[in-house]
């Protein structure tokens, strides 16, 4: 399975618990699109 890294760094605004929510609903779709989420 090939290995995709998608970064964003200082992102204006962002909080801690907007990525940590943001995360989270990642983890509920990521099946439907064949994906897994390593970390965040």
């Amino acid at each position: 399975m090939p290995l995709y890294m998608d970064i964003h760094k200082h992102v204006k605004g962002l909080t801690v618990e907007a990525l940590a929510g943001a995360h989270q609903k990642d983890l509920v779709v990521q099946e439907k699109h064949g994906v897994k989420y390593l970390k965040y």
